[in-house]
Formats: structure tokens, sequence, C-alpha cells
């Protein structure tokens, strides 16, 4: 499992940085413990899903395929990239992203190829297990 780097350290986005508040309104919606395919074309670069939490609390995002590089960014309910991923480990290629969300916020997905193609994989949310240590987590922060 690899946390979302901040923004400003994540390499650059071979096309469009911002999601609209149209776009997350048109999104399909992904719930907690919900699964869905993706699949990215090279007329449909990237996919976009919806994802509001019923609790605040720490949750993974994360992408699962064969042979997949994924790129996962996630963004607020005004199109702010909060958070973003590019592969697990170094033999996984698969994005993930643990993000500390707030009940009742928008939250809008994006899933891409890393370069330039077409791929095929199923994305996850899930709440993240709470830590075996003492501490708190802040909002936008996991």
């Amino acid at each position: 499992k690899s946390e979302g780097l901040p923004a400003e350290e994540a390499p650059p986005l071979a096309g469009d940085d911002v999601v609209t508040p149209e776009e997350i309104a048109e999104a399909p919606e992904i719930a907690v413990g919900g699964q869905t395919d993706v699949y990215v074309t090279l007329k449909e670069p990237c996919r976009l899903f919806l994802f509001v939490p019923q609790e605040s609390g720490s949750y993974r995002f994360f992408t699962e395929g064969e042979g997949t590089d994924t790129y996962g960014e996630l963004y607020d309910e005004n199109g702010v990239k909060v958070a973003e991923n590019d592969d697990v480990g170094e033999e996984d290629a698969n994005c993930s992203i643990d993000y500390a969300c707030l009940a009742g916020k928008k939250y809008c997905l994006r899933v891409r190829h890393y370069s330039y193609g077409e791929l095929l994989a199923r994305l996850h949310s899930r709440p993240v297990p709470p830590a075996r240590r003492s501490g708190t987590s802040r909002p936008g922060k996991a």
C-alpha cells in the first residue's frame, strides 16, 4: 500500500488537470466497499467516479488489474486535487490512495493510464482499518 502523494509532489500529467463541478455531478457513484470496472481508451483517456461517504474516516481507493499501469487522482467537491498516486510498489503498477474524508462531502476519483493507452482495471473503495497506534487523523491527512 502506498499513501497518496500531495499533489505538488506528483509527476506532471499528460493532459487536463482540472475536474469541474459539472463533471463531478455527472460521474457515476461508487459506494463504500464498492467496486467497478474501469475501461480507459484512447478516445476516453480517463474515467471519473463520485464518492460521498456517510461517515467521516479514512478511505482507501485502489485499482486491481493484470498488466495495467493506472494513475489515480482524488479531487474535493470544488475540483481541487487533494491526493494522487501512481504505483502501489515496485512490483505493482496499480494505484492506491488513502484519504481522510468527511461525511456527506463529495469526492471525485479520476483513474487514467499512467502514460497513454488502453487499460481495463477494477476500482475499489474501502474504509482504512484503524491504526494500532495512538493518535488521531485530521480530515485530509490519512
